[in-house]
């Protein structure tokens, strides 16, 4: 279950720098 939690915080802090990125470019 840990496991899952922590795909989740990769997965939404990866989507958070895409956007950052795309908000700065």
């Amino acid at each position: 279950m840990e496991g899952f939690i922590r795909h989740l915080l990769s997965k939404m802090h990866s989507d958070l720098s895409m956007g950052s990125t795309r908000l700065f470019l």
